[in-house]
């Protein structure tokens, strides 16, 4: 059985960051024997689940496609009846460097993301994948008219959590010139298609919008 004690968490935790330093700075044959191991022995979801963001976010490209997809999978079947288990399968993959648009929109079809029903699906899945500074970032800026078409749809059916996953748009004027008149776009655009929507159902994300619109 997993140890809960304080002090067996802790030392799990320093395990896990040092692993993780590891992964980061060294690209060999043990380092990626040692996560699959890891993942293949480990009793308890968060040590499986490091092991499974080390694969998904650290790792080659190639090792990504070959390794991390079959763990992926293998993940699922253990925890698919969890929702903790079945945010982190969904959030491992948003935060991926690799992930495409293509590939979250299929995963919005998958089962496990409920339809967008459940809001910790949401946020998970596209709340995670509009912070993924790669990804979402891409130049083509596939990742901020993603975003904004699924917000101008979702926000009607869940405005709070709409109103929480716009905040990476709202900060364009971090980001250098093309980036920044991409998202800009986006979040006019955006508001155009919130203004043909009630009233009272996006008040809270329009306010977010009209502010970084106006600053």
């Amino acid at each position: 059985p997993v140890r809960i004690d304080p002090p067996a968490v802790a030392q799990r935790s320093v395990a896990n960051i040092a692993f993780g330093y590891a992964c980061d700075t060294v690209e060999n044959v043990t380092v990626a024997a040692r996560i699959i191991n890891q993942f293949e022995t480990a009793s308890g979801m968060t040590d499986i689940y490091f092991a499974l963001e080390m694969m998904v976010n650290h790792c080659p490209l190639t090792f990504y496609k070959v390794v991390a997809k079959q763990s992926l999978a293998r993940f699922y079947d253990l925890y698919k009846d969890e929702g903790t288990g079945v945010d982190m399968w969904l959030r491992v993959q948003a935060r991926s460097p690799y992930v495409s648009v293509e590939q979250i929109k299929a995963l919005m079809e998958h089962p496990a993301f409920e339809k967008g029903s459940n809001p910790n699906r949401v946020k998970a899945l596209i709340g995670d994948f509009a912070k993924n500074p790669t990804a979402f970032h891409a130049l083509s800026g596939e990742g901020y008219s993603f975003l904004a078409e699924f917000l101008a749809e979702y926000t009607v059916k869940n405005q709070q959590t709409a109103a929480q996953l716009i905040d990476p748009l709202c900060e364009w004027r971090r980001y250098e010139p093309v980036r920044s008149k991409m998202m800009l776009a986006m979040l006019k655009m955006l508001k155009v298609a919130l203004s043909n929507l009630p009233a009272d159902k996006t008040a809270g994300i329009m306010d977010k919008v009209n502010k970084a619109l106006a600053e």
